[in-house]
């Protein structure tokens, strides 16, 4: 959940912040999300100790809810402005290409047997789907 959010916080924070202050921006944004990795055990530990494992679900609805309002409410829109479009077909390909990755052939211990049709069909999907992936961003960049 937190890496998607580091790659964001450095473009927002190249975006927002002066060139100048960049890097302690940066390292402040980074020391803070380990800082909250180090807490965690101890957070969900406590929550689920004291009130049950849907605690853990219900505290962070409530936690992203008030950082994304905090977030609309606080962050200027960016200068940067860049005219693109969603490629669909190559999230498929690439969103395909993972899935098969981590399709149940590839976690089976040696000598399982033979492969279950799920396996098979996910494996076949890999094969199509992310080779297909490069070529498609190649593509959709011009």
């Amino acid at each position: 959940m937190l890496v998607p959010c580091l790659f964001l916080s450095y473009s927002l924070i190249r975006d927002v912040f002066p060139s100048k202050t960049v890097p302690l921006a940066v390292s402040i944004a980074t020391a803070g999300m380990g800082l909250i990795s180090i807490a965690a055990p101890f957070l969900t530990g406590w929550l689920i100790d004291d009130f049950g494992w849907r605690s853990i679900f219900w505290f962070f609805t409530v936690t992203l809810v008030v950082l994304g309002v905090l977030i609309l409410v606080g962050t200027p829109e960016s200068a940067v402005r860049l005219r693109s479009r969603i490629d669909f077909i190559g999230a498929i390909l690439l969103g395909a290409g993972i899935a098969a990755c981590s399709s149940p052939s590839a976690s089976a211990p040696p000598g399982a047997g033979e492969p279950d049709p799920p396996s098979c069909t996910c494996s076949a999907a890999w094969c199509c789907s992310a080779p297909g992936w490069p070529r498609r961003a190649r593509s959709a960049s011009r």
